[in-house]
């Protein structure tokens, strides 16, 4: 990336700009970005590390994709019917890593469902990290039968862990 790329998102705002704020800028610099999460929340990652945020500090993807469906209500979008139903791979992901290989499925293409169970299995931690767990579904999926054009968006992928951790929080 050259330097004009780099310094893109650098200082757009007077002070740390909040979750909404970062939204809607999105949201006007490129509206089609609002129905690919994926591609959204990489953005939206840069300018708020370049505006005032530290890593550990970002909002949860969840909180994101929150904040760009009140911005969608509230000024009366709908997605387009092109927009995609599934997304792209924006991160370099590691397919290779031997430690992903307890992660392998009988089947081909496993659901959401059934790779969020697998994570579980094996590392309960990442069902409280969007972030985390975002990279290693992709990771597993692209493992399993998924292509990089292919992968289910972050929303479904954090819903379903949320669903996992409620009907499990029971037993």
């Amino acid at each position: 990336m050259n330097n004009i790329g780099n310094h893109l998102f650098d200082n757009m705002f007077d002070t740390k700009p909040t979750t909404r704020q970062i939204v809607e800028k999105l949201a006007l610099f490129n509206p089609s970005l609002m129905d690919d999460d994926r591609q959204f929340c990489h953005f939206f990652d840069q300018i708020a590390l370049k505006n005032g945020y530290n890593e550990f500090e970002l909002p949860p993807y969840w909180s994101i994709g929150r904040a760009i469906y009140n911005y969608k209500k509230d000024n009366n979008i709908k997605a387009k019917e092109s927009a995609p139903k599934k997304s792209s791979l924006v991160n370099v992901v590691e397919v290779n890593d031997p430690l992903v290989s307890v992660y392998q499925f009988n089947i081909n293409r496993p659901s959401i469902k059934q790779i969020i169970e697998k994570i579980a299995e094996y590392d309960d931690y990442v069902l409280s990290n969007d972030r985390k767990l975002v990279e290693l579904f992709d990771t597993i999926a692209l493992n399993n039968g998924y292509s990089k054009d292919s992968l289910p968006k972050y929303w479904n992928i954090i819903r379903a862990a949320f669903d996992y951790k409620k009907d499990n929080k029971e037993e």
